[in-house]
């Protein structure tokens, strides 16, 4: 009886575990791994502002130049307006704004997050 209800456990586990393997952290098709690099920036760079490691200030400094590599990068590939690119300008947004909660810059993180197949706050 002692085996089968452990044999019962170690089954679920597996299970469980296994169930946590999916799309996450994988590239969604149709973006270049530039794009999808910097949106990695970008996210990384939100998540230590969110934490208190980076200011206000040195986090749209670090946004900044991500967008200015982006920019780069669709100048380089001739592509026009994307779906992270809408993103990121949303979080940029955020991060630049006076007065936002930082309810509203998770909010808009985790748009980009969901965008590049990233775990969600």
């Amino acid at each position: 009886m002692k085996r089968y209800l452990l044999t019962g456990i170690l089954a679920f586990a597996v299970s469980a575990a296994l169930s946590g393997c999916g799309t996450a952290h994988i590239k969604p098709e149709g973006l270049s791994d530039s794009e999808y690099r910097l949106g990695l920036r970008a996210i990384e760079t939100t998540d230590k502002y969110l934490n208190a490691d980076l200011s206000r200030d040195l986090a749209s400094e670090q946004f900044e130049d991500i967008k200015n590599a982006f920019e780069q990068h669709e100048k380089n590939q001739k592509t026009t307006f994307s779906r992270v690119d809408s993103r990121m300008e949303q979080l940029e947004q955020c991060l630049s704004a006076k007065k936002v909660s930082d309810k509203m810059v998770t909010k808009a993180r985790n748009r980009l997050a969901e965008t590049l197949n990233q775990n969600l706050l």
